[in-house]
């Protein structure tokens, strides 16, 4: 950027305090965003996965059949035919 760009540009700004302030407001606390949701999404994650693993708990925030679909299910035992003689 050559600083007859950048003066346009701050010529601008001071001439809208307002304006100026939102955008030092977004450029302190945007940066902050992923630092602060991306833990807290997989904290939220975790909770909710440890939730499902407690099998037959009604306490669980996710449980629904629609959920369960794609739950891999145990094979069902078989009963092994009869010994012939």
């Amino acid at each position: 950027m050559t600083p007859e760009q950048y003066r346009k540009i701050r010529d601008g700004l001071d001439a809208r305090p307002p304006l100026r302030q939102l955008v030092l407001f977004c450029n302190h606390w945007l940066p902050a965003v992923p630092f602060v949701c991306y833990p807290v999404l997989l904290v939220i994650l975790n909770v909710q996965w440890f939730a499902l693993l407690r099998v037959g708990s009604a306490a669980a925030p996710m449980s629904s059949p629609a959920l369960c679909r794609w739950w891999p299910r145990r094979p069902k035992a078989t009963r092994s035919p009869p010994a012939t003689r």
